[in-house]
């Protein structure tokens, strides 16, 4: 798990100095605001893993059941006061260029996506490929509200708010579960098996009363892709409320031009996008780049003898870099075992570029377990966990010439 620092200090430029004193002379109504940070979330992941269990941002843990993984960067900076600083404004009649600019950086004021940690949906907000939506619904004073949603092919992420809630737990905590049909079928309608179902994420933000809901296609799974447009209706179940929340998304594709390159393509460029080492046969399928995310499919075959799981000391993960070596973070993934867990098919989703770089290596890897059996991982002097690459197993492939590639 990769932890935000506070970048260091640079020269104050006159219009941040603007914006500081523009700031400023809100402090004396809003210091009189109380603000709650809830930091319970993240003590809990610090404790998990200490104590040894698998970081939610480490990518492509494999069992040998049927399983959903998420990983999510969560932001460590609270942005304090700025609802009540944001009100105190649009009381008054003059609203200076500094602190429009300044409020204008606040998650919460122009849109959730930027709270979520996440560069895709920082693009997405940055770039307008989202859409504005208003759909809601109310239930003893709570109100559930889808403010935005963004769909760029690979994911639909949606934005919730909560309104009229003392509760101070955080929005997620109090969601006992979340259900969803797509143009009235339910999400199992659009995979080709029934042991392999769509999973719905929600991932938190750093206010506590929002949170984003997220899913995904198996069009690479052998699933039906979603289309580009559809209607996607959510019910929310709520700790202590009977009734379900249920919200109304209307859901249309805002990318387009995204770089798609099968394996087909990838040959064409006469680059091996399969090798074996020891038995283990790993394979490229698909990557799918978008301005919000970038998606990778990957298929790993092991001997029948062996089975991919924690108890066998067998599971396997990759990590995905640059061609500066700049390793990228995964955002979530899903991922079938076929064959009694002898093929693990897997789509993992991470940040998208900001600039396209000339190639992307894939590092494949075992993760190192502890002695004694008990499943937990090995973890190094910083609290990572150990893993062992597999340098036979690994493969660049050259985006660039992949790009231009007129039969890809």
């Amino acid at each position: 798990m990769s932890i935000r620092t506070r970048p260091t200090a640079k020269p104050e430029l006159p219009l941040q100095g603007e914006m500081n004193r523009e700031i400023s002379r809100l402090k004396t109504s809003i210091l009189s605001t109380p603000i709650e940070v809830d930091l319970t979330g993240r003590i809990m992941q610090s404790l998990d893993r200490k104590a040894g269990a698998a970081p939610a941002s480490s990518p492509g843990i494999r069992s040998a059941v049927n399983k959903r993984f998420s990983r999510r960067r969560k932001a460590l900076t609270a942005v304090i006061a700025a609802a009540a600083g944001f009100a105190l404004l649009l009381g008054t009649s003059a609203f200076s260029p500094a602190a429009a600019s300044a409020f204008a950086q606040i998650p919460g004021v122009g849109g959730i996506f930027r709270a979520a940690g996440d560069l895709g949906l920082e693009i997405a907000d940055r770039d307008g490929l989202y859409s504005e939506i208003a759909a809601e619904d109310t239930h003893r004073g709570l109100t559930l509200k889808a403010s935005a949603v963004s769909y760029d092919g690979t994911r639909v992420s949606v934005a919730i708010e909560r309104s009229g809630s003392e509760d101070r737990e955080d929005l997620g905590s109090t969601l006992q579960d979340v259900k969803l049909t797509i143009d009235g079928r339910k999400l199992q309608a659009y995979s080709s098996l029934e042991d392999n179902t769509p999973g719905i994420f929600t991932y938190p933000t750093s206010d506590k009363d929002s949170l984003i809901v997220e899913f995904s296609d198996l069009k690479n799974q052998g699933g039906e892709a979603f289309p580009d447009r559809f209607d996607a209706a959510l019910r929310f179940y709520v700790a202590g409320i009977d009734q379900p929340f249920e919200l109304d998304v209307p859901v249309r594709k805002n990318t387009d031009a995204n770089l798609v390159l099968a394996s087909d393509a990838i040959h064409s460029l006469r680059l091996k996008t399969s090798k074996t080492f020891e038995g283990v046969t790993f394979t490229l399928k698909k990557i799918e780049s978008t301005p919000v995310t970038l998606n990778v499919t990957t298929e790993l075959k092991l001997p029948t003898s062996v089975r991919s799981s924690r108890a066998s000391g067998q599971t396997y993960g990759y990590d995905l870099l640059d061609d500066q070596g700049r390793k990228l973070k995964q955002i979530s993934g899903s991922g079938w075992n076929a064959a009694d867990g002898s093929v693990l098919l897997e789509d993992d989703r991470f940040e998208p570029f900001e600039e396209r770089p000339q190639s992307l290596t894939i590092k494949p890897f075992t993760y190192r377990y502890r002695a004694g059996g008990d499943g937990l991982f090995e973890l190094d002097d910083n609290g990572g966990i150990v893993v062992d690459y597999i340098p036979r197993l690994e493969m660049t492939i050259p985006l660039d010439e992949a790009a231009a590639d007129p039969g890809r």
